[in-house]
């Protein structure tokens, strides 16, 4: 016989969920534990009920937090496929055949990769940093901008309740995570019409092409948002010039079971050693982890040797953090 409990006061579940929730992540307090404060080094705030931490830590937690199928076993499954006699096909979906052919006549097209941080699918779409990479493999930064409240509506901004937040931890995520910490993200912080300019003023242009680790189109969606805002318009480059990476790394790894496309993950099983490999959630950082997968991605598909891009100097790479 199995004994089945449905919990009917929305109240209780939702402390419920919150119990589970601090569990998962490591953040929940000890029965005997009666600190009020929150556990996070030098953090003034109060902790929520049963947990470490104060709602703005325990997001930041689960932010970066590694899923269970992000094993080590995993990781070797993964670079046990990236043999150097690997021969990757090129999919449809993902637009690299552009970039395998970007040397080829004398008006050679440029290439940027570009990430973005905040709540891209929102209508319309929150920006709170931008950074484009040239694609090489010294790792130039064209723009890294950390966006000051971009949350405006009739030039007031719309910012989130810090009681709001405490009291509806659950619906919150990564989207609201960057408002309440904006610290810890790299760029220079400028306004939003301050940073269009900056990107209008990049070089990007509508003949380029845009490399992107997204499965849809929306960093350029966002992007192009941001420069609307501004009143620029047809500055970046058509969706025709994406190139959308994960799709050719799908196509060509056999991803363990629960293991999803994720940048940081595949990024961490082939570059081990990189210092890269440890950080995630920046927009910097993620745009020139996406420059050296698109690199090493084009050697896979030529079949040719990709270990001493592999294996990077740690000195000339921290350089370009």
């Amino acid at each position: 016989m199995t004994l089945r409990f449905d919990i009917r006061c929305v109240e209780c579940a939702q402390e419920y969920a919150l119990y589970e929730m601090y569990q998962a992540f490591g953040t929940l307090a000890e029965e005997n534990d009666s600190e009020a404060k929150c556990n996070e080094k030098g953090c003034p705030h109060d902790r929520m009920f049963q947990a470490l931490y104060c709602p703005l830590h325990i997001v930041s937690y689960i932010v970066g937090a590694h899923p269970r199928p992000w094993t080590a076993e995993n990781r070797n499954l993964i670079s046990q496929q990236l043999k150097t006699d690997t021969l990757w096909d090129v999919d449809k979906s993902s637009n690299f055949g552009l970039f395998l052919e970007r040397h080829k006549g004398p008006n050679a097209p440029r290439f940027f990769a570009i990430d973005l941080e905040g709540y891209l699918v929102s209508k319309p779409p929150v920006v709170e940093q931008a950074a484009a990479v040239i694609v090489e493999q010294t790792l130039s930064v064209v723009f890294n901008i950390n966006i000051d409240n971009p949350r405006l509506v009739n030039d007031k901004p719309e910012s989130l309740d810090a009681g709001e937040f405490h009291d509806n931890l659950l619906s919150f995520g990564k989207r609201d995570y960057w408002h309440y910490n904006k610290n810890t993200l790299s760029g220079h912080l400028l306004n939003p019409t301050q940073a269009a300019i900056v990107i209008k003023n990049s070089g990007i242009t509508v003949n380029d092409y845009l490399l992107v680790w997204h499965k849809t189109f929306a960093d350029a969606s966002a992007l192009r948002h941001v420069l609307l805002q501004a009143g620029f318009d047809g500055i970046l480059p058509p969706d025709s010039h994406i190139i959308r990476l994960p799709s050719l790394f799908r196509y060509n790894i056999d991803l363990p079971e629960g293991v999803l496309c994720s940048l940081e993950f595949l990024f961490s099983a082939l570059f081990p050693n990189h210092p890269l490999r440890l950080s995630h959630h920046d927009a910097l950082i993620d745009s020139k982890k996406a420059v050296l997968m698109a690199l090493m991605a084009e050697r896979l598909c030529k079949g040719q040797d990709t270990a001493d891009l592999q294996e990077l100097n740690p000195d000339s790479s921290c350089s370009t953090l």
